[in-house]
């Protein structure tokens, strides 16, 4: 028996290379296309597989070809790269088919009568492989027939030709079972290769070529995954230039090599467009960050930036050979287009690119961080801040714009809460800092101060070590822009929160007051910003046991609070809380109560008798109330604060638990068992 008839070929067959025994994946895309195939209604059907040479689009189409050659009674194969062999191979079918006039020399009368005969009849498939652009193979459809044509192509743009399905890297575990498969791996009973395989096939973007071309390599050298992976990271240019020994097939730098060539040759502005985006992070390069940041970059590229037409005309030459992607709010290129692209640059353009990817970013992300409208912001660009710092490392490129960049990158991260991220990108900082400006310059200090906050805020452990780059902060700063700048004075509260990490309440109140020292020689003494030192420093004095001190500072702040927001406003309610816990401690009872109930009524008013910071408002009354030996007063305010908690608050909150507890002591205390604080 033939391997045709052992396949079920139809007889009119000419799918030049037999089925390929490690095509892995990809069922989603072969449904998908049997299903439009199949659902579309009377009339020819035309479909479009596009994406990145690579991809695998001949291959998907191979694939289809044979999986569902059942369905045709016809599946001829065209090579569509070249108008020649276009236009030979569609007129063959003529004479396969015995049509009229296929001998009669003219091509053109051989097109015409396979056109003809298509659109007469049904059950068949006609693949058009390597497809350039629409136009060259618009003048071979016809929309009538009961057919069906696939096309393959590297261009992005089908609309109103066929149906596009665009291809993107292999799902992760068929690309980890194409490598194993493909290398032999499994064979060998290699069980520990699953690991590297992931890793390399994410290295690789999941690229069908490369992965299969990566598998090739170490079933010929019998090597393993691990030992591949390995040498990809050393000599990844190389490995993507070689295929497999006694192998035609192209590798991943020659499928690319043309695009690049013909990309120059079209449109400078687009592969440098393609060269700063190879310095970035694959995914999601906004546009508006490119023309906001583009400046430094060569006048074909600065010209296209400036200009959304001439812009939109680059991405179209790069998308022409599916080299970049448009993503819903950005572009994207893959990584190992990318990788190529950067390999194919000399030393000092690498170095330059990667300069310019730098001074881009560095533009574009935020410089005020407080403001928390600039962290969706923060967020888009943080990819790119990592990729370009590695990129940049790389390329020796070690500048001011990097420093810049890290150290804030970092303080987006502290602040977000992201903290070993945060410290890995202040560490880099440091390194960088050092190397542009010294030992000495106040852009370390900055990088000091944030990296020991960040130490003290996560669960590091080396608060010690947090306390020896705050210091060094204030050393410099103090020598840069003498002791009374508000750069030192933030420095003084970077070692207040050290110290009160290292347990050493009395240093840190010392370096308080410095700050706030400096602070009202700065704002006045009268200014809401001291309004929250003075409430930090009133509760270390209360640590300290100095509450008449206490007192004094946390009155000062209130009175403050009163002047500049109003009597009624809900920060001025915290601050009567705050200093009713300190009259309860000196035992003025009276004045306690006074500003305990103001700080509830200010809250009633402000968010309505059910609010749960009414609740937490009447808790810190009852406890008073407790502590005055008034029980059923505390018992009245305790139920209170327990019933708003439970309609406010969901089940099991520590909050409502924390309001049972202290009704259960004060109803213990009703009950003759004495109170217990």
């Amino acid at each position: 028996m033939s391997q045709r008839e052992a396949l079920k070929l139809p007889v009119v067959w000419n799918v030049p290379f037999g089925r390929n025994p490690s095509f892995t994946g990809r069922v989603d895309e072969l449904e998908r296309l049997r299903l439009v195939f199949h659902g579309a209604g009377p009339g020819a059907t035309f479909q479009a597989l596009h994406g990145l040479g690579g991809i695998g689009k001949t291959q998907l189409a191979a694939e289809y070809a044979y999986r569902f050659a059942a369905d045709y009674d016809v599946v001829w194969w065209v090579r569509a790269e070249e108008p020649v062999t276009l236009a030979a191979d569609f007129a063959d079918l003529a004479l396969t088919l015995r049509l009229p006039g296929r001998n009669e020399g003219d091509q053109r009368v051989s097109i015409e009568a396979v056109r003809q005969w298509l659109a007469r009849n049904g059950r068949w498939l006609v693949i058009f492989d390597s497809v350039r652009e629409p136009k060259e193979v618009a003048p071979y459809l016809t929309p009538s027939g009961a057919g069906h044509v696939l096309v393959t192509s590297r261009h992005a743009s089908w609309s109103g030709v066929a149906r596009p399905l665009s291809l993107r890297g292999l799902k992760r575990g068929d690309a980890v079972d194409l490598l194993l498969s493909r290398s032999g791996a499994r064979d060998r009973a290699h069980d520990t290769q699953d690991a590297p395989a992931r890793v390399l096939a994410e290295a690789l973007g999941d690229l069908p070529l490369a992965l299969a071309q990566a598998g090739a390599y170490v079933e010929e050298t019998g090597t393993t995954i691990a030992a591949y992976l390995e040498l990809f990271r050393l000599r990844q240019q190389v490995l993507l230039r070689r295929g497999a020994e006694g192998e035609s097939a192209p590798t991943v730098a020659t499928t690319w090599d043309i695009a690049f060539r013909d990309v120059q040759g079209r449109s400078p502005a687009a592969a440098e467009l393609l060269a700063l985006c190879a310095f970035l992070a694959p995914d999601d390069i906004p546009r508006d960050g490119l023309r906001e940041g583009g400046g430094r970059c060569p006048p074909a590229l600065v010209a296209a930036l400036r200009d959304p037409l001439a812009l939109d005309d680059a991405v179209a030459a790069l998308r022409r050979y599916s080299l970049i992607e448009v993503q819903e709010q950005g572009l994207g290129v893959h990584r190992l287009v990318q990788a190529m692209v950067r390999e194919r640059l000399s030393e000092d353009e690498r170095r330059a690119w990667a300069g310019r990817a730098v001074w881009l970013v560095n533009q574009v992300f935020p410089n005020d961080l407080e403001d928390l409208g600039t962290w969706s912001t923060c967020k888009r660009w943080l990819p790119h801040v990592l990729v370009v710092s590695e990129r940049a490392a790389e390329a020796g490129v070690q500048d001011e714009s990097m420093a810049q960049l890290s150290e804030r990158a970092a303080k987006y991260n502290r602040l977000s809460g992201a903290l070993t991220e945060a410290r890995q990108l202040y560490q880099r900082a440091i390194g960088l800092a050092t190397r542009v400006y010294g030992r000495d310059h106040p852009e370390l200090a900055t990088i000091f101060r944030g990296l020991a906050l960040t130490m003290v805020i996560g669960e590091f452990g080396e608060a010690e070590e947090a306390r020896g780059f705050a210091e060094r902060a204030l050393e410099i700063d103090v020598q840069s822009s003498g002791p009374d700048n508000l750069v030192v004075a933030r420095d003084h509260n970077c070692l207040v929160r050290v110290f009160r990490r290292l347990g050493d309440i009395k240093a840190a109140s010392e370096h308080l007051e410095r700050a706030l020292d400096i602070y009202e020689k700065i704002y006045g003494e009268d200014d809401p910003k001291l309004i929250h030192m003075l409430n930090d420093q009133g509760f270390l004095k209360r640590e300290l046991k100095e509450l008449p001190g206490a007192r004094l500072l946390l009155e000062r702040a209130l009175e403050i609070g009163e002047k500049h927001y109003g009597v009624d406003h809900a920060d001025v309610a915290t601050y009567h809380s705050n200093l009713a816990t300190v009259l309860d401690e000196l035992g003025d009872f009276a004045s306690a109560r006074k500003h305990a109930v103001r700080a509830l009524e200010i809250g009633e008013k402000r968010y309505g008798p059910d609010h749960y910071v009414v609740a937490i408002r009447r808790n810190n009354l009852g406890f008073l109330l407790r502590s005055m030996g008034d029980l059923e007063g505390a018992r009245d305010e305790f139920e209170r604060a327990l019933e708003i908690g439970r309609a406010a608050l969901p089940p099991g909150h520590r909050r409502t638990q924390q309001f049972e507890r202290n009704l259960k002591r004060v109803l213990d205390d009703l009950a003759g068992r004495g109170p217990r604080r």
